[in-house]
């Protein structure tokens, strides 16, 4: 039968490719290919958030303030990103990945997205003052 697809699991899985061993070792676009992969995607560029109802957009500023501030960790899955910081965590003393990541990371997300960052910053501050008055008790 022509036209079929074969039975069983000969299929063609995603991402395999059909050359084999030159593939493997040396058909053209190998490196560019495997320079993608250690590399992850590029970020999309993505424009300021569109315009939404004033209320919804703060109701949702102050909730990932909130948020943030109970719990501010993110994770980051690049191995070149673990690769580079791990080598400068091996060669520098005193070095910490994760304050040289929230410096990078707060610049890059203040430059791309500044008026979401500018209410985000004022609507934290408020949450902190807010919390210091509860506890002294003003």
């Amino acid at each position: 039968m022509e036209g079929s697809k074969p039975k069983g699991r000969r299929e063609k899985r995603r991402g395999a490719s059909r050359e084999g061993l030159k593939a493997l070792f040396g058909g053209p676009g190998v490196e560019a290919e495997a320079a993608k992969e250690v590399a992850g995607p590029r970020p999309k560029a993505v424009a300021e958030e569109p315009e939404v109802r004033a209320e919804t957009r703060m109701d949702a500023i102050a909730r990932a303030a909130e948020e943030a501030l109970s719990s501010p960790r993110i994770t980051v899955h690049s191995p070149l990103t673990s690769a580079v910081l791990r080598y400068l965590k091996a060669t520098r003393p005193r070095f910490s990945m994760s304050e040289e990541l929230r410096l990078i990371v707060e610049d890059a997300i203040g430059r791309k997205y500044p008026s979401i960052s500018e209410l985000v910053a004022k609507a934290m501050l408020e949450k902190k003052i807010e919390r210091l008055r509860q506890k002294v008790g003003a």
